[in-house]
């Protein structure tokens, strides 16, 4: 009896039976069947002695036939080869194909004996910059490349240390120096004994999509703080009203009561309480962007420069002030005032995350953006800028109070009203310029400030007189119009007390109806900027 797992075709068998066998059976075959085969070839002895009575083929003969049965077995072998080497060879153009013309980076990466990148498509080029024959020259290319603050997340996906099949983000510098974003997908290659070997996965480039969402992060943001703004515009404005009234009527009080009296000082406090609430408010209006200013040609470093005195008593001996300015001559359309009051509260911010001992650095820089500088950037367009970098070594920031920095009345400060930030932000706004900030908590923060320069020549500054304010008086007959009841009695009451013949309304169509019946002359028209009709 044969038992054959090898040559199995009839012809295998016709050449068992020449040969003397009685059954020829074909592997794999069940232990059962087997022993019942036996059992029944070795109960019939009649059919061994019939398969004795065959003459078996002489030895010649036999090498003849077995060597026939084998090359028929090589020939169908090498057939069966040849179709699979053409299955695999197209399988491989296809992928080869589909590898080199994808626009994602295909890659595989041996882990033993050392990490290295045996294969990386040809989108590598258009990605990082660097052709896939850069990187197998230099297995540390991919690793000098990576922004620092991600090399331990590649460090941790090529020890197959992060979840296999989750994305993961990595931020990349090309040869060029520009930043792309990129998001890896991977799998685990094993070995036969199931040892990590290597790791094959897809990596694409979300630059776009990031920017996109910057982009749309910066719009909400505007969106937002564009909203508050107006609510603080509005109730800056009421507040204002209310606060002209209180000091209207405390300097007419104090005027009517002999120094040194007890009401007097009360009224004296009233006064002092409502100047320091107008600074709120007017902190407030800047927020908003409703503060009147007057914007001129200036020097920004020549401004810096005559402020840097009061910047310094500002922050105190034990803060290093270091002021570096740009040789070059930097011109902006701003007000002084408003330029004045970022750069102290942002050195007021640095000096208060300082603490006692520690370094502010101011410095200006005459900087070109393009498209490619501007990207992801909302705010700006292309062209020159004056940029005012303010840069202390305090405690810094966390991100959630990144997020909520320019809010007005939001504070981390025990004694801090959270007007400081949200005027910078107001006054770089109404300018027409652009505001970023750095910060980490433990490294401190920087702030940047960038301006639109503008070609012309300096303007000169206002200067200011301490001069005795001449007393007014009259006779003509003025047209006082303001929808503030309050505020209106007050007004009217200051003019006819200095002898102007008032007409008052509380209303534009009140006023036109005044104007009409007035049988005289009007000489002059008061009147608020915005009013209901």
């Amino acid at each position: 009896m044969f038992l054959s797992g090898t040559y199995t075709d009839r012809g295998d068998e016709d050449l068992g039976y020449q040969v003397g066998a009685v059954r020829y059976i074909v592997k794999p075959v069940e232990p059962d069947a087997l022993v019942a085969t036996i059992e029944e070839i070795l109960e019939a002895p009649e059919m061994a002695r019939a398969q004795q009575a065959v003459t078996p083929p002489s030895e010649a003969t036999f090498y003849r036939l077995y060597n026939e049965a084998l090359i028929r077995k090589l020939e169908e072998k090498m057939e069966e080869l040849a179709v699979a080497y053409k299955t695999l060879a197209e399988s491989e153009r296809r992928f080869r194909l589909l590898a080199e013309n994808a626009p994602d980076i295909i890659y595989r990466c041996e882990l033993y004996p050392q990490c290295k990148f045996t294969y990386l498509s040809p989108a590598t080029k258009q990605i990082l910059g660097f052709a896939p024959e850069e990187f197998y020259a230099d297995p540390d290319l991919m690793t000098q490349q990576v922004v620092s603050e991600d090399r331990p997340l590649l460090e941790s996906l090529l020890r197959c240390e992060v979840e296999a099949g989750k994305p993961v983000v990595l931020r990349f510098r090309r040869k060029d120096g520009t930043l792309v974003w990129t998001e890896t997908l991977f799998v685990p290659i094993c070995d036969d004994e199931g040892r990590l070997v290597a790791i094959e996965g897809v990596t694409r480039d979300i630059t776009a999509q990031k920017e996109a969402e910057k982009l749309q992060e910066e719009l909400n943001y505007a969106q937002k703080m564009e909203t508050i703004g107006r609510m603080a515009g509005g109730l800056a404005h009421d507040y204002n009203n209310m606060l002209s009234v209180i000091l209207g009527y405390a300097e007419k009080a104090l005027k009517e009561v002999p120094a040194g009296t007890p009401v007097y000082e009360y009224l004296k406090e009233i006064q002092e309480a409502g100047r320091r609430s107008a600074i709120i408010t007017s902190q407030l209006l800047t927020f908003a962007k409703r503060q009147p200013v007057e914007p001129k040609v200036l020097d920004v470093n020549s401004c810096i420069e005559n402020t840097l005195s009061m910047l310094k008593s500002v922050v105190g001996e034990g803060i290093q002030t270091v002021w570096a300015p740009d040789p070059n001559l930097l011109l902006v359309k701003i007000d002084e005032g408003q330029l004045t009051q970022l750069l102290v509260n942002l050195c007021l911010n640095g000096r208060d995350a300082i603490g006692s001992k520690g370094k502010i650095v101011v410095e200006t820089h005459s900087v070109t953006l393009d498209e490619r500088d501007l990207a992801g950037w909302t705010g700006l367009t292309q062209g020159d800028y004056c940029l005012i970098t303010v840069k202390d070594n305090g405690c810094g920031m966390d991100d959630d109070t990144m997020k909520r920095i320019f809010e007005p009345f939001f504070t981390t400060k025990e004694k801090g009203l959270g007007l400081g930030m949200s005027s910078v932000y107001g006054i770089v706004k109404q300018n027409k310029g652009l505001i970023r900030i750095e910060s980490k908590k433990g490294e401190g923060t920087t702030v940047y400030v960038w301006f639109p320069r503008v070609h012309g020549v300096v303007e000169p500054l206002g200067t200011r007189t301490n001069a005795t304010k001449p007393s007014v008086s009259g006779h003509e007959t003025i047209l006082l119009v303001e929808d503030e009841q309050p505020l209106l009695k007050l007004l009217s009451r200051t003019l006819e007390g200095s002898g102007y013949k008032v007409l008052f309304a509380s209303s534009p169509l009140e006023a036109l109806g005044l104007a009409k019946d007035y049988g005289s002359k009007i000489q002059l028209l008061v009147t608020v900027a915005v009013m209901h009709i």
